[in-house]
């Protein structure tokens, strides 16, 4: 795991330059890898390639980068890790590389090595892994970036005026963008501020910023400079669709419900087997819910020695808290297996500072509350020796473990019946669905589901308002956004060879998952120089999960079971008593912090000052109504609220006053 940047401004003499401004993205980086840097810069073609390295595989010299290939051709820089590079290793060998050539064990330079013998998009084929890559061809003059298949690893890229001439830079994160000199300005993009406001996250190919976009998951953009227009052309290329290879495994012949079951079993052991690999100390993220728990089994049934697991627990946590502390059920698991654990507690007075922190570490607006959750959590571990840690990320939109892979197609089933008023209809499905445990979630959910039933009767409408209710797009002043496109919603293939719960996981796993769970994980991690690798999003695991009948994912239509194939297996390995809780996660009790811990903050920043995010964009009057509403007890606005100071806290590290 590492931070990677690149700077192309196509013209003579610019070495110099070219060494400053790469410098200054390095440095911006350092966080993402403490072991070492390094920088190529080619003098002829004007372009400079950056990289900060945090070791995990190939703890010598001979994995640092920038690396060429071993003909000259490629220079590669490289974020991520390889999980079966000694597969591939063996293939280039078979294929006329000789064995004794290679100069180290890294996986980076089996990758580059690949990349010079089949071509950039067959050797990402052949990978299972996460990453994001810039590849620079000295011979054709182009510049490549890469991205993995669900977006595990960030890739920024941007375009932009320096000295009167066109230039291009591409980064891990948006602070190493925002170091360059330019003579165009970084502007706020309404329609990422509109993603933002809805969804609590800017979705790919957007950015915070005009200009600059990311890569997308699966995605190739091949970079070139046009000598007769003195101008970059760029070319996108998906080396690997979800959606396709959904269709895919859903249509392809896997034999019988338990073969099924049994190969995705095997091919969650093997991936367990493959990220656990690493020659530095690793553990696992055990949140005490079914997912991390299962890895933590598998693990162990391994003879992997000596586990060590990590949560993150609320020990003041009120019953009328939304959250609920997972800590003592992690304990008992962790007893279970018989782990080296450590439980980090956290207070609510503790987390002023830490809530500071944030839009440094997520330098675009980024509020899913669990990121504080995420970054106590890997700076502990790191603080206890650790530089790698498996979790659970993947299981849920793979194997339906969200309430709304099971609500929103009960949902657009009740809405057409003429027959049941909203209110009833709204009640009824809090009773039934979602078994909330108190009084004020109940009524958060009543409201959310009302909404919800207001959107229409067709899936998509449903899927976006189910997603839109969460931000806080009540106090702002911008056109609302879609969460998935409306093709998506439409393909007659994929409403051919699927259920609606079905479909509802895979827009989650293309939205949702790449742009709020990867994202937060991966800057909480990257935030301590810390690897967190994700088992479940293996391509074999995730095919063989696509595969697997719906009722084996979210169970029958109106059962209370979710993640039923996950609850057979891992009663070959836990008891039954500690898998019957309640899903959680590493929750935050927001809502409790906002009204007596941080509330005084709260109003500090967002009323008693003249902060950024008011102008044009939030109607603060609004705004003043809702923290009143939500401090008196009247209702719950605590994720709208939470997106509003996430934004203000941003604006000033980011934009100025």
């Amino acid at each position: 795991m590492c931070g990677i940047a690149g700077y192309w401004l196509p013209t003579s003499g610019q070495a110099k330059w070219l060494e400053h401004e790469i410098g200054l993205m390095n440095d911006s980086l350092r966080h993402r890898g403490e072991d070492s840097d390094g920088i190529y810069i080619d003098e002829n073609d004007s372009l400079a390639l950056g990289h900060r390295r945090l070791a995990i595989v190939d703890l010598t010299a001979e994995g640092h980068q920038p690396m060429q290939s071993r003909s000259k051709r490629f220079w590669l820089t490289f974020n991520g890790e390889i999980y079966n590079s000694n597969e591939i290793k063996s293939r280039l060998e078979s294929d006329g590389y000789v064995s004794g050539c290679w100069r180290g064990t890294s996986d980076t330079e089996v990758l580059i090595e690949g990349i010079d013998k089949y071509g950039l998009e067959e050797t990402l084929r052949m990978t299972r892994g996460m990453f994001a890559l810039g590849v620079w061809d000295m011979k054709n003059k182009k510049l490549s970036l890469a991205r993995d298949r669900f977006g595990e690893k960030p890739l920024y890229w941007t375009w932009f005026k320096v000295k009167g001439r066109n230039a291009v830079a591409f980064a891990s994160e948006l602070k190493a963008i925002t170091q360059l000199s330019s003579d165009d300005v970084l502007r706020i993009s309404r329609d990422a501020f509109s993603c933002y406001s809805q969804f609590g996250c800017i979705k790919a190919p957007l950015s915070i910023y005009e200009r600059v976009e990311k890569v997308e998951a699966g995605m190739i953009v091949d970079i070139e400079y046009d000598v007769s227009r003195d101008d970059f052309k760029c070319s996108r290329v998906k080396w690997w669709d979800v959606i396709d290879a959904f269709k895919k495994a859903k249509t392809s012949d896997r034999g019988s419900r338990v073969d099924r079951l049994n190969s995705f079993e095997e091919a969650l052991k093997k991936s367990i087997k493959e990220q656990s690999n690493a020659d530095v100390k690793t553990g696992i993220f055990l949140s005490g819910g079914l997912d991390s728990s299962l890895i933590a089994s598998l693990l162990r049934d391994q003879d992997q020695g000596i586990i060590n697991t990590f949560t993150v627990s609320f020990p003041d946590t009120s019953s009328t808290s939304l959250s609920a502390d997972e800590g003592p059920r992690a304990k008992r698991i962790a007893e279970y297996l018989g782990t080296t654990h450590v439980d980090c507690r956290v207070d609510g007075a503790a987390m002023r500072e830490d809530i500071r922190e944030l839009p440094q570490i997520y330098d675009e607006p980024f509020s899913d509350s669990s990121q504080i959750a995420s970054y106590i959590l890997c700076r502990e571990a790191k603080h206890a020796g650790l530089k790698v840690a498996l979790g659970g990320d993947g299981g849920d939109e793979l194997l339906g473990g969200y309430r709304r892979h099971r609500a929103l197609p009960i949902i657009k089933q009740a809405s057409s019946l003429p027959f049941i008023g909203e209110d009833r209809l709204a009640r009824t499905l809090v009773n039934e669905l979602f078994d909330s445990r108190v009084l004020e979630s109940r009524a958060a959910m009543r409201q959310k589901i009302s909404r919800v039933l207001r959107a229409g009767t067709d899936l998509s409408s449903i899927y976006n308002e189910s997603l839109r209710t969460l931000g806080m797009s009540a106090i702002t002043r911008v056109e609302s956004r879609e969460a998935m496109d409306e093709d998506f919603w439409t393909d007659p293939e994929l409403i051919e060879c699927s259920t609606m719960s079905e479909r509802i996981m895979l827009a989650d796993t293309i939205g949702y998952m790449e742009s709020d769970i990867l994202v937060k994980m991966d800057r909480a991690s990257m935030a301590h120089s810390f690897e967190t690798r994700a088992p479940f999003l293996s391509p074999s695991v995730a095919e063989t999960a696509w595969s697997l009948p719906s009722d084996l994912k979210v169970g029958r239509l109106y059962s209370d079971k979710r993640k039923v194939a996950l609850r057979k297996i891992a009663k070959k390995y836990l008891p039954t008593g500690l898998l019957s809780g309640k899903k959680q996660g590493f929750a935050v009790p927001i809502d409790q912090w906002m009204r007596r811990d941080i509330d005084c903050f709260l109003k500090s920043q967002l009323l008693d000052s003249e902060p950024v995010i008011l102008g044009d964009l939030i109607d603060r009057r609004k705004l003043e109504h809702l923290i009143n509403e939500h401090n008196d007890g009247s209702a719950d606005h605590h994720a709208c609220l939470w997106s509003a100071l996430m934004w203000k806290l941003w604006c000033d590290r980011w934009v100025g006053s």
